[in-house]
């Protein structure tokens, strides 16, 4: 892919692949994913219960840790990641990029991405 005055590789460390469409919804593009996946680990314990309309309820605290899978930062490549990584490293790595703005169809479902795009500081 050529970008920013110069050649990029762009990995898809998601499981699906990323379409790229136009206004219309046309395919432009379609990013294979790369078969390695970046994920932040969860953490979850248990607090106890809640009681609603006489029903038992159990309730967790949920933490997002540290993120797997990713790869060292590598001159001239982007990689494509879950929103949830790219906030977790935002100002920390300035190589992630997430789908965006998402388009969809006339049922509300997901077709593609307008772009690519940086989350937090990103590239200047």
């Amino acid at each position: 892919i050529i970008g920013m005055n110069r050649r990029i590789r762009i990995d898809n460390l998601t499981p699906h692949g990323v379409r790229i469409v136009d206004e219309q919804g046309n395919l432009l593009v379609e990013i294979p994913p790369s078969g390695q996946v970046a994920r932040l680990v969860e953490e979850v314990s248990r607090k106890g219960d809640l009681e609603v309309e006489g029903e038992k309820i159990s309730l967790y605290q949920k933490k997002m840790g540290r993120v797997e899978g990713l790869p060292a930062p590598k001159e001239g490549t982007l990689y494509i990641v879950s929103l949830p990584v790219a906030q977790a490293l935002a100002g920390l790595r300035n190589d992630l990029v997430v789908p965006h703005p998402l388009v969809r169809d006339s049922e509300g479902k997901v077709i593609g991405a307008g772009g690519l795009a940086f989350v937090g500081g990103g590239q200047e």
